[in-house]
């Protein structure tokens, strides 16, 4: 026999022997009370029907919300794209007038008379 299995047992075979022994308080005895006879007209039905109103409208509101968080993240994309863009514009500019500089330099250099 597997011994997970005999220990189940054995805790089972206690916990009853253990229910068997405690006093169970009187009042724990009683009958819940009576349902009533006829529904309440509007009643059962109707909460239930406002509930799940409640809930469409909660989960209408979670959803706006969420699609509006996405539509934060997608700005801030947007945002980063034309700031990287930008960067790359001005450092390509600068890129470009560092290398006309040093080909102003080589030309003033091969310009200059032999020695």
């Amino acid at each position: 026999m597997d011994p997970a299995i005999d220990n189940l047992g054995r805790f089972l075979d206690k916990t009853i022997a253990e229910l068997k022994m405690t006093d169970i308080p009187q009042n724990a005895m009683k009958s819940p009370p009576p349902l009533p006879q006829k529904p309440v007209a509007g009643g059962f039905s109707s909460q239930v029907k406002a509930m799940m109103e409640k809930a469409r409208n909660d989960l209408a509101k979670v959803q706006s919300d969420a699609l509006a968080t996405v539509q934060d993240g997608l700005n801030e994309m947007t945002n980063a794209g034309t700031v990287m863009t930008n960067v790359a514009v001005t450092t390509a500019k600068n890129m470009k007038a560092e290398a006309a500089s040093i080909l102003a330099d080589i030309g003033q250099i091969s310009n200059m008379p032999p020695d």
